[in-house]
């Protein structure tokens, strides 16, 4: 099921309907469990543990449950209403006091009372899956209860959130974990340490593991807390689901552990449910039972005390122990939840318990039949009685049954050879001795025999030994085992012997044996033979493994001395033609040889001098007075001088005041002359600007020294004087054009491009919006270049325009603010207080572009600029004009209701005139009145209407008043 993996916290959306008629009530923990019915039948259950309030808490009849299939093979169906299912509750309010002592038990929250008090509520329900899924995911969260004054969880975030998955394929009825019913809330003391169970069980036997899990989204912690480390420093065993912590900052947190079932047999994930829990952190002085007390004692045989915390048995066997809990508060009395114990992890057990301090609990239990191989983690939680609150603390037992065997067992009887060790093992026991036989060799610890008492000692025995082991089970507690040492094969090598570096020998077994090998496989003809070739490199000493009939080995060694003459020449060498380089030779011979004699003064000695005409490899055989010789080689290479080339290639050209790169390539190192206008005279790249036509040469050298030459010859042209008329500066009015004319050149390119057209030739027309120094670039036949810039100043009105605001209701004005020239002029003028001054008032009834043109009178030019003035109507009110002009002119000629046109459902206007007679009538919000009636212009006068609208929220509005029509 590996849906299980993909755990996501998904709080938005999650539904609930739980409330309570209460004040300062919240949700502070739960856990949700399932039971299979049989085929894809379950009952589903929700466990919702409420803080009580101060007013009376009315529970819910049902809730909601959401759930959804990760790999979408299941709903959204007809008969499952997506995202959730209603779950009725299976029993009302259960009140609970075990969080206070005693004396303050019944003066709770729950009952009217002031100290802070719980109550459960618990959601039952069935259900059929109308899919088989592996990732049924049911989970429930929120519920309106947000969180409003954690520690670890920010304001206002939708908690609790539990959940558990269901898989229904093929036939799986898995039942999920069950929860032992322990305090939702722990109420703790700042800087005490606590040890708290989850409390699960599984009724099916299968495996559980626990790990802490988020139930809000990452981003709804509050720094540095987060799902997996809730509280600082808190840590969770993974398998007994005992978390611990030492608080260290007082208040409150969530807390949620996700609990996972495998199948003891497959190993297969089966179910993940998520349990939620509030930890309250407080400043107080009482301590909870003492973690390190509860070590079991009085236990009765035959169980054995396998640690401080853990028990084994056999299946069969009786269990009977006790366990001792301190308080570190004397007057405290310590109790246990007991109930557990016997429905869940012991069933059939008895269990007493005497409530004092130190308190006891003690269990009698009979490990049933077919319990052999389980191990069983039973957690105990004791708390105190201390007031005004409890405090907890949980123990775990380790329980281990085991076949109950009444024969102590050893291994199978074991050969080995003479000086080997042997693993000894024994069950059916917790404790085991061993003895040696008559006979055999003793048992002496640690020489020969590693432990005991022990179950898997280490034997060494160095003559064939029989040995017994007991054990601490019953009568019948007794095994042997035999170990038989075989004696090792008689091996030899043969003699040493001395060889020529080259040479063969053999190697000679003087043994018969049944198998052999020689190490190390280096220079031998075979490494399985008796009597291999050996031709070694270098002395070597050989080991020759042979093994007898019974499979016993030993060794022998036999030295191969090889007499090597060394000969090392020297380094390979480069020469230019011409010339000369000495060898030489070193090594441990008296004698030498070299070969070729072609360009050597003397092939007799050491260090003769070479002078090849071409490329000559060198062989120098050097020998001793026993014969032995070694040769090397020395390679001479003639290296030709450098094939230097130049680019550009030669001849060149520049342009006058340009500079020119110049490229050697071919050789190793660079000189340049002469130095007349170069940036360097060496490198393979320099630069040259020369004032007048120059030859260069370079000198290229090799990496061995070798030198060739080469030259370039640079020619110097001069470049094109480049004029523009009109001449610089000239000025024009904004938005006029002008030609201008470039001389003195071949092809001409005009910059920048913005307002010129076109940007090539003699003649281009230049119209800029703004002020702009236009540069030509003319380039003559031998591609040299010049340049003019010419100047144009724009002149013209330069508009500033500004209104506020810009977005005004109907009936609002705003005030427009035009400056830069000397007359202006506004269009529209529709709600305008004035249309030929710059700062003029708008009071539009509807959206409207303004734009002014501005005209400078020194300088006869002129510019426009526009603004938008913005009416908004919200949705929800009206605003109708109460006079309007149909005369033609294109402002206000039509009486309008301006209104949201998305806001409306109905809308109906009626316009009457003042004998009442009705002139117009509309129920399109978007048609007005021209002023006219039965096709006749009416004169001016004033009008009565009506007018209701039906907003699209259901909202009604009904106005009614006058209207005058001028001409």
């Amino acid at each position: 099921m590996k849906h299980f993996t993909q755990r996501i916290i998904l709080i938005t959306g999650i539904f609930s309907s739980l409330c309570f008629t209460a004040q300062a009530t919240h949700i502070v923990g739960g856990y949700a469990s399932y039971t299979c019915l049989g085929g894809s039948t379950y009952r589903l259950s929700y466990t919702i543990y409420v803080e009580c309030g101060t007013g009376k808490m009315v529970p819910p009849s049902w809730d909601w449950v959401n759930y959804e299939s990760i790999s979408s093979c299941g709903p959204p169906l007809a008969n499952w209403p997506a995202p959730g299912i209603l779950i009725p509750v299976k029993s009302g309010f259960e009140y609970s006091s075990v969080l206070l002592c005693p004396s303050m038990a019944n003066d709770n929250t729950c009952n009217g009372g002031a100290n802070a008090n719980f109550a459960v509520v618990k959601y039952d329900t069935v259900l059929t899956f109308p899919n088989q899924c592996n990732d049924w995911r049911f989970y429930f969260g929120g519920g309106g209860q947000f969180a409003w004054d954690l520690t670890n969880i920010k304001t206002g975030v939708n908690v609790p959130y539990i959940e558990t998955w269901i898989d229904n394929t093929n036939g799986n009825c898995n039942n999920s974990v069950l929860f032992e019913d322990l305090p939702p809330v722990h109420y703790t003391c700042v800087n005490n340490t606590y040890h708290f169970g989850t409390g699960a069980f599984d009724p099916d036997g299968d495996s559980l593991a626990y790990q802490l899990a988020p139930v809000a989204a990452p981003a709804d912690y509050i720094p540095p807390y987060t799902g997996t480390e809730p509280i600082p420093g808190i840590t969770i065993d993974s398998l007994t689901g005992i978390y611990t912590f030492t608080p260290s900052t007082i208040g409150k947190y969530i807390v949620g552990v996700y609990v996972d079932e495998y199948d003891c047999t497959t190993k297969a994930l089966r179910n993940s449910t998520l349990k939620m829990v509030e930890v309250i952190v407080q400043a107080c002085t009482n301590m909870p039972p003492d973690p390190t007390t509860g070590i079991v004692t009085n236990l009765a045989a035959p169980a054995v005390k396998t640690g401080s915390y853990s028990i084994e048995l056999g299946e069969g066997d009786s269990l009977i122990f006790q366990i001792p809990v301190s308080d570190p508060n004397a007057g405290d009395i310590v109790s246990f939840y007991t109930s557990f114990i016997q429905q869940w992890y012991l069933p059939g057990s008895t269990v007493s318990v005497s409530n004092t301090n130190p308190a006891t609990l003690k269990i009698k239990w009979k490990a049933p039949l077919g319990s052999a191989g389980t191990t069983i983690y039973l957690p105990v939680t004791a708390t105190d009685d201390a007031c005004p609150r409890r405090a907890l603390t949980t123990f775990l037992y380790t329980i281990t049954i085991k076949d109950k065997v009444s024969v102590t067992q050893a291994q199978a009887n074991t050969t080995i050879c003479k000086g080997a060790s042997t693993s000894l093992s024994a069950t059916g026991g917790t404790s085991f001795t061993w003895t040696a036989l008559a006979g055999g060799d003793p048992i002496n610890v640690p020489a020969n025999f590693s432990c005991n008492p022990c179950a898997n000692p280490i034997a060494s025995p160095t003559a064939t030994t029989s040995y017994a082991v007991t054990s601490d089970l019953g009568s019948n507690n007794k095994d042997t085992v035999v170990i038989t040492v075989n004696n090792l094969p008689a091996v030899n090598a043969g003699s040493d012997n001395t060889i020529c570096k080259g040479n063969n020998t053999t190697l000679n077994s003087t043994a018969s044996l049944s198998s052999y090998l020689w190490t190390p496989a280096t220079g031998l003809s075979s490494t399985t033979i008796s009597n291999p070739a050996a031709n070694p490199t270098i002395t070597t000493t050989y080991t020759l493994t042979a093994a007898n009939a019974n499979g016993c080995v030993n060794t022998d060694n036999v030295k191969i001395t090889v007499d090597a003459v060394n000969a090392a020449a020297s380094a390979d060498a480069n020469i230019c033609p011409g010339d000369s380089t000495s060898l030489s030779v070193t090594g441990t011979g008296t004698s030498f040889a070299w070969i070729p004699a072609a360009g050597l003064n003397n092939t007799n000695i050491s260090n003769p001098l070479a002078s090849p005409a071409v490329t000559t490899t060198y062989t120098v055989t050097v020998s001793n007075a026993s014969a032995c010789s070694a040769a090397d080689s020395v390679k001479v290479t003639v290296n030709a001088a450098p094939t230097l080339s130049v680019t550009p290639v030669s001849p060149a050209a520049l342009c006058s005041g340009n500079i020119i790169t110049l490229t050697a390539t071919g050789a190793a190192n660079y000189v340049w002359s002469p130095a007349t206008n170069l940036s360097s005279t060496t490198g393979s790249v320099v630069t040259a600007n020369p004032t007048t036509t120059i030859t260069y040469t370079v000198t290229g050298t090799s990496a061995l020294s070798c030198v060739n030459t080469a030259t370039i010859n640079v020619a110097v042209n001069t470049v094109p004087t480049v004029s523009v008329t009109p001449a610089t500066p000239t000025t024009l009015c904004s938005g006029s054009s002008i030609t201008l004319t470039a001389t003195g050149a071949t092809t001409y390119t005009w910059s920048p491009a913005t307002g010129l057209n076109p940007t090539t030739g003699t003649d281009v027309t230049a119209k800029p919006l703004i002020s702009t120094a236009y540069t030509v670039t003319g380039t003559d036949i031998n591609g040299c270049t010049g340049n003019q810039t010419v100047t144009l100043t724009v002149i013209g009105a330069s508009i500033t325009l500004t209104a506020s605001p810009i977005i005004i209701t109907p009936g609002d004005s705003t005030q427009l603010n035009a400056a830069g020239g000397d007359i202006y002029l506004w269009s529209p003028s529709t709600g305008l207080n004035c249309d030929t001054c710059p700062n003029p008032k708008g009071s539009p009834n509807e959206t409207t572009d303004y734009c002014v043109t501005v005209i400078d009178i020194v300088n006869g030019c002129s510019g426009n600029e526009c603004i938008t003035i913005t009416v908004d109507i919200p949705c929800g009110t009206l605003f109708i004009p109460n006079a309007f002009s149909p005369n033609g002119d294109g402002e206000n000629d039509t009486l309008k209701v301006y209104i949201e046109f998305n806001c409306i459902k109905d809308f109906h206007l009626v316009i009457f005139d003042r004998w009442g007679e009705r002139v117009f009538e509309s129920l399109d919000q978007q048609k007005g009145w021209d002023g006219t009636f039965g096709g006749k212009i009416l004169d001016p006068a004033v009008f009565a209407y009506y007018l209701n609208v039906t907003f699209i929220k259901g909202e009604s509005i009904s106005k009614k008043g006058n209207i005058s029509l001028i001409r």
